[in-house]
């Protein structure tokens, strides 16, 4: 999946109705180089990073936004494990409240677990900490197992719990989905009725989405989907230590206790590899971040007065090549001492432009090959494995070419979809779950089609090699290949919507 970038700056940055409540200003009046940050953008859409989304606040001043087509202002973006940082916050509001306790068990607070003997043991704060000992492994063959499991609950409980790993930092994804289930039944909702009570109506979030499990409960390790500029709230909210407009929503004590370099990630962890109570940070505080797969960040930089948002296509469980926010101080933010440098219009100038191209990529001259015409029509039908797996079909146009595809296996199905052949995207009509696809000729015997689940940054990049009638599809980020064979007579004309 794939997105662009595209920023805004001194004016009022708005997606469908809804606002930042940070006033804006231009990167040099806050300290920054509009320069270097022209260079961070494009850094960030490279190295593997592929980000779709970036905001920077400094001093409580939004100073940049940009967004990477198709990814625009008005899309929520599922943040993946990010959503943690977010569990973290309404625990840490129950107990507040006086409704929970860091030492209360999972079966203190829910008794229908009574009979499990991990229940009986494990804390909230082991579980926030990630320290319940727990053996989980936290992939994505895990996740689904719980989300699709009748009790969650029970499901994650009945894992098997290692004496050896209690008190030791060991990531669990269902350690976090048990915090939110304490947290309900502790304050007496839902969770989800929970959090915009007490965090998306005061912030002035968008309606928000929300994974749920097979019993109904909003998923405390994953699955929200919200606006960028209402996760730059929610960084700005603790970047002001629980305060936003003018109103203390969660304790300060909170916000040091949760982003505090409670337990090192590995005994010797280096300096930027830290955990507090589901946010990661460094052993001196230098930064905190809620971090989700596929590259999604809600980050505050303290000791620079500084809150980012970014947004990501990467591959939802592809964890490598994950931005260094030290490195991105060094090399790219460096605030000045000062707080303020001379105005630069002609670097703000590149800045803009270059943000507006990211949103709005110009077209270009569409790619072509001869076997377009070889192609055009006719089917390729597929094999995995050396058993049926569905069929594609082009049909070409000047500048774009209709796709049509069938797959077989548990769930069997068939789609068309346009792809634009000029660098530019074309969006699909199904407002539920909007795709994006676009395609060009690497060179003459290889086609790339890629398709972009916009909300989710999950990318999926087809590579059709041709070599007579045979065509070998390789996968972009995943391990799988399809064989096909191009049939010789042409069918009939695809429908063009």
């Amino acid at each position: 999946m794939i997105r662009w970038f595209a920023l805004a700056l001194g004016a009022l940055c708005t997606a469908n109705g809804y606002a930042v409540d940070l006033p804006k200003a231009t990167p040099e009046s806050q300290g920054l180089d509009s320069d270097r940050l022209l260079r961070m953008l494009d850094y960030l859409q490279g190295n593997g990073f592929d980000t779709d989304s970036v905001l920077m606040a400094r001093h409580g001043k939004l100073v940049l936004e940009a967004y990477v087509a198709p990814f625009n202002p008005g899309i929520a973006h599922q943040i993946n494990s990010a959503t943690k940082s977010f569990t973290s916050t309404l625990a840490g509001l129950a107990i507040a409240e006086g409704k929970l306790s860091l030492d209360d068990t999972v079966a203190k607070v829910l008794p229908q677990y009574a009979d499990l003997p991990n229940a009986r043991a494990i804390t909230l704060r082991q579980l926030l900490g990630m320290q319940s000992g727990l053996l989980w492994g936290d992939d994505p063959k895990e996740l689904a197992q719980m989300h699709i499991a009748q009790d969650a609950g029970r499901y994650v409980l009945q894992h098997a719990r290692a004496p050896e790993l209690v008190g030791k930092w060991n990531y669990n994804s269902g350690g976090s989905h048990l915090i939110s289930l304490m947290v309900s039944r502790a304050v007496g909702m839902p969770f989800a009725d929970y959090a915009q009570q007490k965090l998306f109506t005061p912030l002035g979030f968008a309606p928000v989405e929300w994974d749920k499990d097979a019993q109904g409960h909003v998923n405390g390790s994953r699955g929200i989907y919200a606006l960028p500029t209402d996760l730059m709230a929610f960084a700005e909210l603790y970047r002001q230590h629980g305060q936003y407009a003018g109103q203390q929503l969660i304790p300060r004590a909170w916000v040091d206790y949760a982003t505090a370099p409670l337990y090192p990630v590995t005994p010797d962890s280096p300096l930027d590899d830290f955990y507090g109570a589901q946010w990661w940070t460094t052993r001196n505080r230098e930064w905190y971040v809620a971090r989700g797969g596929g590259g999604q960040y809600i980050a505050v930089l303290p000791r620079y007065d500084i809150s980012m948002v970014i947004t990501s296509r990467r591959y939802a469980f592809k964890y490598a090549q994950e931005p260094d926010f030290n490195a991105l101080v060094q090399y790219f933010i460096q605030p000045n001492t000062q707080d303020v440098l001379p105005d630069n219009a002609a670097a703000l100038n590149k800045l803009n432009a270059r943000i507006a191209q990211l949103l709005h990529p110009a077209p270009q001259s569409p790619s072509h090959s001869p076997l377009e015409a070889e192609l055009n029509g006719k089917l390729i039908t597929l094999t995995e494995a050396g058993k049926p797996a569905g069929s594609f079909r082009f049909d070409f146009a000047p500048d774009q070419m209709t796709v049509s595809q069938t797959w077989q296996g548990t769930a069997p199905g068939q789609r068309q979809f346009v792809a634009n052949i000029d660098g530019t995207w074309r969006q699909s009509d199904d407002p539920q779950s909007p795709l994006s696809f676009r395609a060009h000729w690497r060179d003459a015997k290889t086609l790339e089609i890629e398709q972009v689940v916009i909300r989710q940054g999950w990318p999926i990049t087809y590579i059709f090699s041709f070599n007579g009638n045979h065509v070998h599809i390789d996968f972009k980020d995943v391990a799988a290949a399809w064989e096909g064979t191009l049939q010789t007579a042409a069918l009939h004309p695809a429908s063009h919507d």
